[in-house]
């Protein structure tokens, strides 16, 4: 199927082409993916495991939870609202994390 330039609502985007390109290496708004290119786009990028996705690290909204860290990329403060349960082998709360909760504690006493 040849389109030859077909304007598609009223976006002002004129497609051209349909792409196997799995790289998405031409970045443009005139080329659409077919569906095995967004497939393997996305597969080179996640580690999917059945119905699981693992990934070392994520971002949501401004939160950045990595393999060993919890972080705002917002200088915000992080409020978990819950009790948290620490597991797993050699996973813990350790003293320097009590340490920085009672240190943190105290500035929102005085206030």
């Amino acid at each position: 199927m040849a389109l030859g330039g077909v304007r598609l609502g009223g976006s002002g985007a004129v497609v051209r082409e349909f792409s196997t390109d799995a790289l998405f290496i031409a970045d443009s708004n005139n080329i659409v993916p077919t569906q095995r290119a967004i497939k393997s786009y996305l597969a080179t990028r996640l580690n999917i495991g059945g119905s699981d996705l693992l990934t070392s690290s994520f971002i949501a909204g401004t939160v950045r939870v990595g393999p060993n860290l919890i972080d705002n990329s917002a200088q915000l403060t992080i409020d978990i609202p819950v009790m948290a349960n620490f597991a797993g082998a050699g996973i813990g709360v350790n003293g320097m994390m009590v340490a920085s909760s009672l240190f943190y504690r105290s500035f929102k006493d005085n206030v």
